[in-house]
């Protein structure tokens, strides 16, 4: 059987990704022998499409198409609340030397793909480690989203882990945003890009819990809210086809990745 040669024609700038599933139908078996071939490819579909009904193939193909994109999200980099254990919530914290470091390790892993934009917590640890991103991998556009902001802590923000054990012994803290309003506006809010950057792929530079609050929701709590410490800096990747989100991996250092 000819499979044939696919190439992505010379000056493409449309770098969509895509999954060609063909099936052949031999012509000369009885009852036909079905041959499956699976190709990752990233090409422009009416492309793909006009180059398969070419007469390339003289099999009865089948053709199934399902577009995908990578969704990367990265908590920011480390703070000096962050060094010292302070619970960090609403207040607007900057990176320290270690964070910037931090940050700069990650863009290693992130600056051979293809990102069509960057998505920020407005708070100034996320947009710091989100310009530092977009410098360094070309200049990509950074937009500001306000659903992406860290969870609210109340009377709890910036304390100890002793201190929050002093105070408020019974665990009961007022003002905590609670589990379920986060979750409706992050999940609500990486739908809204999933739409609009359909088939791109895209960065989202955010908080601890507003990463774990999705990955919850993605892995019917297996991970995420109440059971996953993430990593300053870590990263976390998921891939959308048409029908499912899944999870890569999730709260790993670019060093981790460079070693694996």
């Amino acid at each position: 059987m000819r499979y044939g040669r696919f190439s992505r024609p010379r000056g493409s700038k449309n770098r969509s990704r895509l999954r060609l599933c063909a099936v052949f139908s031999h012509p000369h078996s009885s009852p036909p022998q079905t041959y499956g071939l699976l190709y990752k490819v990233g090409w422009n579909i009416a492309y793909l499409e006009r180059y398969v009904q070419s007469g390339l193939f003289d099999k009865k193909i089948i053709i199934c198409i399902n577009k995908y994109m990578k969704i990367c999200l990265i908590r920011h980099g480390e703070t000096d609340w962050n060094n010292i254990g302070k619970l960090q919530g609403r207040e607007d914290i900057p990176l320290n030397k270690n964070g910037i470091e931090q940050i700069n390790n990650v863009v290693k892993y992130l600056k051979y793909n293809n990102w069509k934009i960057i998505i920020s917590s407005p708070l100034s640890r996320a947009k710091m480690s989100a310009k530092i991103i977009s410098k360094e991998i070309g200049n990509i556009k950074i937009y500001e989203e306000n659903d992406f902001i860290e969870r609210d802590y109340g009377k709890v923000s910036g304390m100890t882990i002793e201190e929050r054990k002093a105070n408020f012994p019974n665990g009961n803290c007022e003002g905590i945003e609670p589990m379920e309003t986060l979750k409706n506006r992050t999940v609500t809010a990486i739908m809204k890009y999933l739409k609009k950057y359909e088939n791109n792929d895209i960065i989202i530079v955010s908080h601890g819990a507003v990463i774990n609050s999705i990955l919850a929701y993605l892995s019917e709590n297996e991970i995420g809210s109440g059971k996953t410490v993430l990593k300053n800096a870590c990263i976390t990747l998921l891939e959308k086809t048409i029908d499912q989100i899944k999870i890569i991996f999730y709260n790993k250092t670019a060093n981790e990745l460079k070693n694996e």
